[in-house]
């Protein structure tokens, strides 16, 4: 899943590749640019996701539209294993569990 907006993406790059660049003159872009880097972090902050809510928000709502709308039982599986898998991006294995647990 890929939820990123250009500008996230191309803070996360360049922060990558400074940072993987080590030493001194990272050092001193670091300390040059710190200000913007800041205030850029922190309104990735601001706009940010809790995928967490999200997932909440997208589980509910499509058991209370299979509620309304029933449909057979391996037809509400794959709905929700789609759900889980090409929307929130998680496999099976990791579906079962949650769903176990709960």
């Amino acid at each position: 899943m890929r939820a990123m907006d250009r500008f996230t993406q191309d803070l996360i790059d360049s922060l990558t590749k400074l940072l993987s660049q080590p030493g001194q003159d990272t050092l001193t872009a670091l300390q040059i640019c710190a200000p913007v880097l800041i205030t850029n972090l922190q309104a990735v902050k601001a706009r940010a996701v809790d995928r967490r809510e999200v997932e909440a928000q997208l589980d509910t709502a499509l058991k209370d539209w299979l509620a309304k709308h029933p449909q057979p039982d391996e037809a509400q599986q794959a709905l929700l294993e789609a759900l889980h898998r090409d929307v929130l991006g998680r496999e099976p294995d990791e579906i079962a569990l949650k769903e176990a647990s709960a």
